[in-house]
């Protein structure tokens, strides 16, 4: 079976990562880019894939450029990394270098 995210569910995934970066909620989210907060939602969920001008519009509201959406600089060797990027990846700036720094001393011991 193959594991492979499509295209849809990375820009899907990608926006609640970076929402979530910014903590915003999906509804600060909506109102910044114009979007109904149902929308973003079933994005959010896979229900909805983004077109390139809805795309634009949640770049914009999330203030990032194309280049930085849809980077990737972080390859996981085993799927328990992956895992543990994904989580990480999803909280806050703050709390992210909070686990990090935490995950580095237990290993340091």
């Amino acid at each position: 079976m193959n594991n492979k995210k499509t295209l849809s569910q990375f820009v899907a995934d990608r926006i609640k990562v970076l929402r979530k970066e910014r903590g915003l909620t999906q509804e600060k989210l909506s109102e910044s880019s114009q979007l109904d907060v149902k929308y973003v939602n079933k994005l959010e969920n896979y229900r909805h894939s983004a077109r390139l001008e809805t795309l634009e519009q949640l770049l914009d509201a999330l203030n990032v450029t194309y280049s930085e959406f849809f980077e990737f600089n972080i390859h996981a060797q085993t799927p328990e990394l992956e895992a543990l990027l994904e989580v990480i990846s999803e909280l806050p700036v703050d709390e992210q270098q909070r686990k990090i720094n935490a995950v580095i001393e237990l290993l340091r011991d």
